[in-house]
C-alpha cells in the first residue's frame, strides 16, 4: 500500500472542511471528516520534520556502505559488503 505524503491528507482535508461549510447543515458529516483529515495531515506533518533527519542520515549510510568494496580474507577477491559468503570460494564473511 502507498505512503499518503502530510500535504495531500491537508489539502483534501481542508478542500473537504471549506465545501461542507459552505454548502451548511446537510454535510455536517463531512466537515467533521475534512477536520479529522486536517489533524491528522498536521500529525503526519510534525512527524516527517521531526524523524526526517534521522531516516535521511540512515539512507545516506546504508548508500555509503553499498559502494564500498571489501576483500575475502581467503582468496582476496574483491565482493559486495552485503554478502554472507564469498561467491568466489564460499568463505563465510559474517558470523
Amino acid at each position: 500500500m502507498a505512503k499518503i505524503p502530510w500535504y495531500l491528507w491537508i489539502i483534501v482535508g481542508g478542500v473537504m472542511f471549506a465545501v461542507s461549510y459552505r454548502i451548511g447543515e446537510s454535510m455536517n458529516i463531512f466537515l467533521y471528516i475534512g477536520l479529522l483529515f486536517l489533524v491528522v495531515g498536521i500529525f503526519k506533518m510534525l512527524v516527517s520534520f521531526i524523524l526526517g533527519n534521522k531516516g535521511k542520515k540512515a539512507v545516506k549510510q546504508a548508500a555509503e556502505m553499498r559502494t564500498q568494496q571489501f576483500t575475502c580474507p581467503r582468496c582476496r577477491a574483491v565482493i559486495s559488503p552485503d554478502f554472507y559468503f564469498c561467491p568466489n570460494c564460499g568463505t563465510r564473511l559474517r558470523f
